[in-house]
């Protein structure tokens, strides 16, 4: 009962804050330079995927003017659906090995899943996801740690 009230605490933090706080997508070129070596992964499950992501995950900033993104981390994974749907995916390190998994729902602007880490500590995620065309942008939060904004690239397979 206690984890489901600080899940529902935090999506009324989420919704009470502005969507000013997620910053504008930085320029492709930043992107492209952040994911250069990311892998992609395929699932081996019977699912049939829409498409497939590639992103970061980070710190996003202004600073003298412009927006700095630093990455902290790297995604890549398979997605279903478009507006609503749900993702599947690896997590990465700056060296680009893999580190654990995210699994999740999008639809909406919301994010509600879980990462598990290698050693098979799970924990729970929500955020906000936003997307156009070719680009994903959000910021996702956990009952614990830092929360990151994550942004990147996704198309259809």
């Amino acid at each position: 009962m206690k984890k489901i009230l600080a899940i529902l605490a935090i999506c009324v933090l989420f919704a009470s804050m502005s969507v000013v706080t997620a910053a504008p997508i930085p320029t492709v070129d930043v992107l492209k330079n952040k994911m250069s070596n990311v892998e992609k992964i395929y699932s081996t499950t019977s699912v049939d995927w829409t498409g497939e992501f590639a992103g970061a995950l980070g710190d996003l900033k202004k600073v003298n003017g412009e927006w700095n993104f630093t990455a902290h981390g790297y995604m890549a994974g398979v997605y279903q659906g478009h507006n609503r749907g749900r993702l599947f995916g690896n997590l990465y390190d700056l060296n680009q090995t893999q580190v654990g998994t995210i699994a999740g729902y999008f639809g909406r602007g919301l994010l509600v899943g879980r990462v598990t880490a290698n050693g098979g500590q799970q924990a729970p995620i929500v955020g906000f996801l936003f997307h156009n065309a070719t680009m994903f942008i959000g910021r996702v939060m956990s009952l614990m740690g830092p929360a990151p904004h994550i942004i990147g690239y996704h198309w259809t397979t």
